[in-house]
């Protein structure tokens, strides 16, 4: 316990608002979790093994660890202040003090820090590296501490709520940060979060589409997008990569398919996903690089990857065929978590298809093909899952041995059902 904690709260002490923050410590995980009174400190505390120490204290080696907070909608937060003041026993003088207040005497005795319970999260955590921010939400699933508030503290919290207090431009103002701390959050952890707290917290998920260009990548991307647990970067090709501004270097064309060029991974997290169970994106040039990618993104999730590939008469081709096919099957080898799928098998075995789909990746929950919708097929604008296909679009010295191991014909019908 931190032997000094009792000064950092002290009113009248200048420490109590400056960048230094109380750091539970977690040294089986190496996690930090920086303290924001009023979300969960006590339960946090109650729940797992841990130090404290203040953030100006941490040595080279703690000021590593990852850096974790977590918060709660701006106004919640707000009145569980006054119900924690309310209750206890040591700030009957303040309580009585806030019940005598008017409106503006509350609103300048918020503002001038009359309580750190008040306290905005962005000056409890200002100087503060923060690498994931949690909706407190997140920690449902574990039994909280009782909450302090009584009923009969539900008199006066309602009369507070009748000033209507955040009408006032200084709070808004005063909170506006937490408001943007908020919106950051996210209902969904790293895995070792989650080992932390006794695996008892969602995991993020990650979903890659590793298909090559012009195999029908876009069809399966806007089916996966059907989900009401998936959450897509903000473009009409389903390449979130393609959204981020600055372009990553990754899109440049001279490195889709150069081993020689090291990307930073980092880049794909700039998507602007939303705050969805699985996160999903899909390129082309992924391919190459899906080993890579997995090990990456599992230090932020679990990782799954769908590998898919269509008749080679029906595609163009960015590299040769042959070439593709055996990335895929490196891939299908090499990867943890993997799903093969025929494009072929939307058109015509779609039933059978979403059900490997959703046994795959349960966390799906469902997929609804007349919600698909693509926008750049060689069919134009389409809507559904369309047999575009067109086996007069390519010939060339394909593998015949990989044909067909996949199920495809040199004539027709070109695909075994």
């Amino acid at each position: 316990m931190l032997i000094n904690r009792p000064l950092f709260w002290l009113l009248d002490s200048d420490i109590n608002y400056t960048n230094d923050t109380i750091c539970i410590l977690n040294d089986e995980y190496r996690i930090n979790i920086l303290l924001v009174t009023k979300c969960a400190s006590t339960t946090i505390r109650d729940f797992i093994q841990h130090r404290e120490k203040l953030l100006s204290q941490l040595n080279e080696e703690e000021s590593m660890y990852t850096q974790i907070c977590f918060t709660r909608p701006v106004e919640e937060r707000f009145y569980s202040a006054f119900r924690t003041i309310f209750h206890k026993q040591k700030l009957i003088k303040k309580a009585d003090f806030i019940k005598k207040q008017s409106r503006e005497g509350l609103l300048n005795f918020i503002i001038e820090n009359g309580d750190a319970h008040f306290t905005p999260i962005s000056t409890l955590l200002r100087g503060a590296r923060i690498d994931h921010i949690y909706d407190l939400k997140v920690l449902e699933n574990i039994k909280f501490r009782k909450n302090v508030a009584h009923d009969y503290h539900e008199d006066n919290i309602k009369r507070i709520k009748d000033m209507n207090l955040f009408s006032d431009p200084r709070i808004q103002k005063y909170y506006s940060k937490d408001y943007e701390y908020y919106d950051k959050s996210s209902m969904y952890v790293t895995p070792v979060v989650s080992r932390l707290f006794g695996n008892t917290l969602p995991v993020q998920k990650y979903l890659f589409i590793l298909t090559p260009a012009f195999n029908g990548s876009s069809t399966i991307a806007s089916l996966i997008d059907s989900s009401p647990n998936t959450s897509f970067g903000d473009n009409v090709k389903y390449e979130g990569l393609l959204s981020i501004n600055p372009r990553s270097m990754m899109t440049k064309s001279s490195n889709w398919y150069n081993l020689n060029y090291k990307p930073d991974y980092s880049d794909i997290m700039k998507i602007n996903w939303k705050n969805k169970p699985i996160k999903c994106d899909k390129y082309p040039p992924y391919m190459i690089r899906a080993n890579e990618m997995e090990k990456y993104f599992e230090q932020f999730g679990d990782v799954y990857f769908i590998c898919s590939t269509r008749h080679p008469y029906s595609s163009r081709h960015q590299i040769e065929w042959n070439t593709e096919i055996e990335i895929m099957h490196d891939n299908l080898k090499s990867l943890k978590r993997v799903h093969f799928m025929r494009y072929e098998d939307l058109l015509y075995n779609y039933d059978r298809e979403v059900k490997r789909l959703l046994e795959f990746l349960p966390g799906l929950n469902s997929l609804d093909k007349d919600k698909v919708t693509t926008s750049h097929s060689s069919c134009g604008r389409t809507n559904g899952i369309i047999d575009c296909q067109d086996y007069t679009k390519s010939r060339g010295n394909f593998n015949k041995e990989y044909m067909k191991e996949l199920g495809y014909l040199e004539e027709e019908s070109y695909v075994l059902i």
